[in-house]
């Protein structure tokens, strides 16, 4: 649950930085900042999600699971 408001609390603060720099930096209308803003945001999201927040722990193949230990008793 950490990963996952780390990572919303980052994408808010990219939209704030990205939309400031396209507007107030390079002049662009700010409907069409707010476009071009949401579509990079949302893949960032995508792809932090995907590889930080919901990342599946892989475990070598030396370990064995909880559930096999429980099996056998």
């Amino acid at each position: 649950m950490f990963r996952y408001l780390l990572v919303c609390s980052f994408n808010l603060l990219l939209n704030y930085a990205l939309l400031k720099l396209a507007v107030e930096i390079l002049h662009i209308y700010p409907t069409f900042a707010q476009i071009g803003t949401t579509f990079f945001v949302a893949i960032a999201s995508y792809l932090a999600q995907r590889h930080f927040s919901f990342r599946k722990q892989v475990l070598p193949d030396y370990v064995e699971e909880e559930k096999n230990d429980e099996q056998a008793v």
